[in-house]
């Protein structure tokens, strides 16, 4: 850790959000480099950030749940639209993924296309002289 408070699994998932984008790990904080496996837990940051009132993640989708926020991870556990956020989310990072797949497969669909009109250029420029030849 590079001495920023954070709760553990705020920065847990902060750190996990980042490995899974392919992304170095970093302090939110400061971008400073974090390696996952030194970290110092802040007890007291903890305990400060288990108080705060929070509303359930699924509350964009109609979760009416308020609590604190140690009580919000069990809570949304088991909350329908907590998880169906997260399937979301998920379902629009593998959107992305197969939109990035789909621009890669078309450039070099694309790159084929030209060595292959290259090819047959060249191959009817070499017949054309071959014709003129004879």
């Amino acid at each position: 850790s590079n001495g920023h408070p954070f709760c553990e699994p705020c920065l847990t998932a902060s750190l996990r959000t980042q490995e899974q984008q392919g992304r170095p790990t970093t302090c939110p904080t400061c971008r400073v480099a974090v390696d996952p496996n030194a970290l110092i837990r802040c007890l007291v940051a903890e305990q400060l950030a288990a108080d705060v009132a929070c509303s359930c993640s699924g509350a964009e989708l109609g979760c009416d749940w308020q609590g604190t926020r140690s009580a919000a991870f069990s809570h949304e556990k088991k909350c329908l639209y907590a998880k169906l956020r997260e399937e979301r989310s998920a379902r629009v990072e593998a959107d992305a993924r197969i939109d990035k797949l789909q621009l890669a497969l078309d450039a070099a669909v694309a790159a084929a296309t030209q060595q292959v009109r290259e090819r047959r250029a060249i191959r009817l420029a070499e017949e054309r002289r071959e014709w003129l030849k004879a």
